[in-house]
């Protein structure tokens, strides 16, 4: 599951792994030993972080204005809750359309 993809309000659990390399974060084509293939299909970036609140108790809140692609919209604001073992639950709270000059 690509979280650029998911639809408003529609909780997913999803599982921490292991951190990449920071050399792949980059990098597009054939991965080393004959371990496949990378393309990067959407990037963003963070643009804003909430911590846990009183009200919003445990999620944490990150902003994330996407880039390329063909999806119909390039901010999303996701809520992530922890739970246990490494299992977290994403929400995309809200996002905007892209709006496209005529």
């Amino acid at each position: 599951m690509r979280p650029d993809e998911i639809e408003p309000g529609i909780p997913h659990v999803i599982h921490r792994i292991a951190d990449h390399r920071e050399a792949y974060l980059d990098h597009q084509g054939a991965i080393s030993g004959d371990r496949g293939f990378v393309k990067r299909l959407r990037s963003g970036e963070i643009v804003g972080c909430s911590l846990p609140s009183a009200e919003d108790k445990p999620a944490f809140r990150l902003q994330i204005k996407w880039a390329g692609g063909d999806l119909n919209h390039d901010w999303q604001e996701i809520r992530l809750v922890p739970g246990i073992d490494h299992e977290w639950t994403m929400v995309c709270a809200r996002q905007n359309p892209v709006h496209v000059a005529h």
